[in-house]
C-alpha cells in the first residue's frame, strides 16, 4: 500500500503493508519526504479501529510523535 501524508509542515510519501499485531490490524510503514525544505524520512505504525486509527510516527535520527486519525 502507498500513500501521501500532510504532518504540520512535513510532507511526504509513505509505503507499507498490513500486519497483525494482538490480534488487530496494524498498518507498518516507512515514509520518505520534506520538512519545509529539508528532506526527512522515518518509519511508523497506524492500529486501525473502525473509523479511527491510532499510532506512532518516527522520524530517523530525531522526534517521535503519536497520532490519532478519523475517516472522513
Amino acid at each position: 500500500l502507498a500513500g501521501e501524508f500532510q504532518f504540520g509542515l512535513v510532507q511526504g510519501k509513505l509505503e507499507g503493508r498490513m500486519e497483525k499485531v494482538e490480534n488487530a490490524p496494524r498498518f507498518d510503514f516507512s515514509w520518505s519526504g520534506f520538512d519545509e525544505d529539508d528532506p526527512v524520512s522515518g518509519r511508523g505504525w497506524l492500529r486501525i479501529d473502525g473509523e479511527r486509527a491510532e499510532g506512532h510516527f518516527f522520524f530517523h535520527l530525531g522526534e517521535e510523535s503519536g497520532l490519532k486519525a478519523v475517516r472522513q
